[in-house]
């Protein structure tokens, strides 16, 4: 998939996916953006990450592509996981701030 976004840029989704072959335009490009895009971080992540990720979604609410450009290096799609595994590991401790 690098190779078809180094030679038809990163717009031309169903360029890239014909190209393929056996991939729509939106498999493609979720790939790329929620993990090949440039700038992306697998690295664990910081208590202060999780911390700020639930005091934004709090204000934001679901939107993971909206959250994903306040958190540079994290995906929309790793957001999203994350938010949800901190939200379930809070209400396991039952640490409801409330």
């Amino acid at each position: 998939e690098h190779g078809g976004i180094a030679k038809h840029g990163a717009k031309k989704w169903a360029l890239i996916a014909d190209k393929l072959g056996g991939k729509t335009q939106k498999q493609v490009y979720a790939r790329w953006r929620d993990y090949l895009q440039p700038g992306l971080t697998t690295r664990a992540w910081a208590p202060y990450e999780e911390e700020h990720l639930i005091k934004i979604q709090d204000v934001i609410g679901n939107q993971w592509a909206v959250l994903a450009r306040l958190m540079p290096g994290r995906s929309p799609n790793a957001i999203k996981n994350k938010f949800h595994a901190t939200k379930r590991k809070i209400e396991r401790k039952g640490g409801d701030d409330d």
